[in-house]
């Protein structure tokens, strides 16, 4: 599932490896403060796993007037290369 029209933030599926060292910026804490706050959708069958492993959860969320996932801040801090500019600029804006 790779969806960046203006509906989604993040909703993306990284085709890289994990990077060796996390991307601790701001926009990494702004998707975290984010999903904190975000509100949780119905429960699916499963989760979704990462190309590095890691689970998300098995809601969507919904922060911001976007539907993204548990991943997000993930996907910021270990898969910045994999994630489009159109979704830099979506979080940028909130």
């Amino acid at each position: 599932m790779h969806k960046v029209s203006k509906k989604y933030l993040l909703q993306i599926e990284p085709k890289g490896p994990k990077s060796k060292r996390p991307c601790n910026d701001n926009l990494t804490d702004k998707m975290e403060a984010l999903i904190r706050r975000a509100k949780h959708g119905k429960p699916w069958k499963g989760t979704h796993k990462c190309i590095c492993g890691e689970r998300s959860g098995n809601t969507d969320l919904f922060a911001s007037g976007y539907t993204t996932n548990s991943l997000a801040a993930h996907y910021l801090r270990w898969h910045r290369d994999d994630v489009p500019f159109s979704e830099i600029e979506k979080l940028q804006r909130i």
